[in-house]
């Protein structure tokens, strides 16, 4: 499926920033220069698991792709990915894009209606998942739900005891050798313009969908090793959910731009990541930006190495990261799910900043274009100088919106007439206009992760459960997620409400645990300006003074 124009993969192919190879093209290409160097690995709490050559890679990807045309999923097919940060799971991935499939993440923390809802607006036909995560039965989760949504014709199980209902893809790959390549792929137009990967984001409370093309995909991983120096061969660490924007955009395709390995690092704890990564040990780390801190004090303290820091965020605001001195940093923000930019940290800065202008390579070749869009935010009465809504543009950003089957749908991606994609975040110049600072969302919303969620659509979901008169939600800082969600209530009776009891009410209906209160505090009445605006920091102050 070619969504985006043929004049503007015309100027990026003529600009040597697009091609004609597929992601999965890319790989086998290194498969055949380098079939002994490691592709993949597996790393479980600081312990070294399964490893793959490209060409052990390679062959299990042919055998994949062979099976899943067996199936009859053909071109362009939706396939979710529900799995655990492992090297099966980028088999799985590559795979799907040499049988011409479109991949969508189905991220582990969302709830049935959630999954649910991202079925109805990609047309998901398959989902790949395994029987335990963390504990819990996503095999059964995942076969109960598509038992629900008739579109799903297929759910595919890695790993072992898996339920009774999915088709096992281990014994696939355990007879890779007899099923030899896979057929190829009939194509109209340039392979590399077809839609490889779908992204997700909120906006107004609703999920938008961001399709992205091998050749974004492949340029945000040119981007990202660009921006963190990486050289041929370089280890790329990454403790990212497959499937997700920087899982693809800076690990995946960061390994392909520099022929390297990359290592799936899986740890329930900051020391063991940190040990995980220097298992290989490898030259670039990608990670959550809210775990960045702990996890480099931990290396520092383990080890005379000092590797790359890429500090994954949603951006939605100027959240400060500190990590002790010798660490090279490289921003890789998501805006809020929609694009990924990569950018090397300034010396002495503690938050992530964007051109202002033009996106350009370390070698002068531009690849995109940030602006400011004058905007006011929510609550503002007059526009501010030199700020804005931030605005971009260029050969790893999605140009084009996804053409949702459902009617009523979610959000559209909205690109204005200059081809610019907006992205809902407020930002200001700073160093003299040369870059953009970003300063928060134009509407009133809260970025939890990777995740952004409108705080007035979760003022609304809250205040239906039983017994509340009122409800406001505000930040907290957390550690992990660098923000979590804070509730304010008032009750009928004046008497405090059980956070079992709202948790229960909340999963019936629909919202995942990322929306979920962490901190809770009955309040006599929620602060609201004149205009009435509710007054969220004022919230918080009462919740620590509870």
């Amino acid at each position: 499926m070619i969504l985006t124009s043929e004049q503007r993969s015309k100027e990026y192919v003529e600009a040597g920033l697009w091609g004609s190879r597929t992601l999965d093209r890319v790989l086998a290409d290194i498969a055949a220069e380098h079939p002994d160097r490691a592709a993949f690995l597996d790393v479980i709490e600081g312990e070294p698991g399964s490893k793959l050559s490209y060409a052990e890679a390679h062959l299990r990807i042919e055998a994949l792709a062979a099976f899943f045309a067996i199936l009859g999923l053909k071109a362009d097919t939706v396939v979710g990915l529900h799995l655990p940060n492992a090297a099966e799971a980028s088999i799985v991935q590559f795979a799907a894009w040499r049988a011409g499939l479109v991949v969508a993440p189905l991220p582990l923390h969302w709830s049935d209606a959630e999954i649910t809802r991202a079925i109805e607006l990609t047309g998901m036909k398959a989902i790949v998942t395994s029987a335990f995560v963390g504990g819990l039965a996503t095999g059964e989760r995942m076969r109960d739900i598509a038992a629900d949504n008739f579109a799903i014709r297929f759910v595919l199980g890695i790993g072992e005891d898996l339920p009774d209902g999915l088709i096992d893809l281990g014994e696939v790959l355990r007879d890779a050798e007899a099923l030899g390549e896979a057929p190829a792929v009939p194509r109209h137009g340039n392979a590399a313009d077809h839609v490889a990967a779908l992204a997700f984001s909120r906006r107004d409370g609703s999920l938008v969908v961001a399709p992205y093309t091998h050749n974004q995909l492949i340029a945000c991983g040119i981007a990202h090793a660009d921006a963190a120096g990486l050289a041929d061969g370089a280890v790329l660490c990454s403790s990212m959910l497959p499937g997700g924007l920087a899982a693809i955009g800076a690990g995946l395709a960061g390994m392909l731009a520099t022929k390297g390995t990359f290592v799936c690092a899986q740890a329930t704890s900051l020391g063991n990541l940190a040990a995980t990564i220097l298992v290989e040990p490898a030259e670039q780390a990608i990670l959550p930006a809210g775990i960045a801190d702990g996890v480099a004090e931990f290396l520092a303290a383990g080890s005379e190495e000092r590797p790359g820091l890429s500090l994954v965020s949603a951006s939605t605001d100027a959240q400060e990261t500190v990590v002790p001195a010798g660490f090279a940093v490289t921003d890789v923000s998501t805006l809020g799910g929609l694009v990924l930019v990569s950018s090397p940290r300034l010396e002495g800065v503690k938050t992530p900043l964007w051109p202002n202008g033009a996106w350009r390579l370390s070698d002068g070749r531009q690849i995109g274009t940030v602006g400011l869009k004058p905007r006011m935010r929510a609550g503002d009465r007059r526009p501010m100088p030199n700020s804005g809504e931030i605005v971009i543009k260029g050969a790893a950003v999605p140009d084009t919106p996804w053409p949702e089957p459902a009617s009523g749908g979610g959000r559209v991606l909205a690109v204005n007439g200059e081809g610019l994609l907006r992205t809902g975040l407020f930002g200001e110049a700073t160093e003299e206009g040369r870059l953009v600072r970003p300063t928060g969302t134009i509407a009133e919303t809260l970025a939890v992760g990777s995740e952004t969620f409108d705080l007035a659509a979760l003022d609304t979901q809250f205040a239906k459960f039983p017994g509340l008169l009122d409800a406001a939600t505000f930040r907290v800082a957390d550690p992990l997620f660098g923000s979590r969600i804070g509730l304010a209530y008032v009750t009928s009776d004046g008497r405090s409400i059980s956070r079992e009891d709202l948790e229960a009410f909340l999963s019936n209906q629909g919202l995942g645990e990322m929306m979920w209160p962490t901190l809770m505090v009955r309040i006599d009445a929620v602060p609201r300006s004149k205009d009435g605006r509710i007054q969220r920091s004022h919230l918080f102050k009462t919740a620590v003074a509870a």
